[in-house]
């Protein structure tokens, strides 16, 4: 119980830490995102692919015509800091996600039309 008590202790204190750099992450990036939908329009859509999880290294490269040649058989989730590589090498994830949301336009080129097929997951 003590346990318990201290985990939801922490998650205040990062609430109370994090709360205001939140809100302005998502009234800055707003603009970017005109069209969302619910969380249930996934539902089912990746049910049988496998994921396969994308981060930056320099193993990425090595795998790459791996990646592109079978892309349609992953769930390919992919950090924020890598998408434009991969849009360049004509592979396109599924879901992007980014945790140092701030300034996404810094990382993620909006204008390009590849994004409209491509979910996105922020921790702001």
């Amino acid at each position: 119980m003590i346990d318990e008590v201290n985990a939801k202790k922490s998650d205040l204190t990062t609430i109370r830490q994090q709360s205001k750099m939140w809100v302005e992450n998502v009234i800055h990036n707003i603009k970017h995102f005109e069209n969302t939908r619910p969380v249930n329009y996934l539902k089912d859509k990746f049910r049988d692919l496998p994921a396969l999880i994308l981060c930056a290294g320099p193993s990425l490269k090595d795998d790459l015509p791996f990646i592109k040649q079978n892309q349609d058989k992953f769930l390919i989730i992919a950090v924020n800091k890598i998408t434009e590589f991969l849009l360049k090498n004509e592979i396109v994830p599924d879901f992007v996600i980014a945790s140092d949301a701030w300034k996404l336009n810094i990382t993620l080129d909006f204008s390009n039309p590849a994004y409209k097929n491509i979910n996105f997951i922020f921790l702001f």
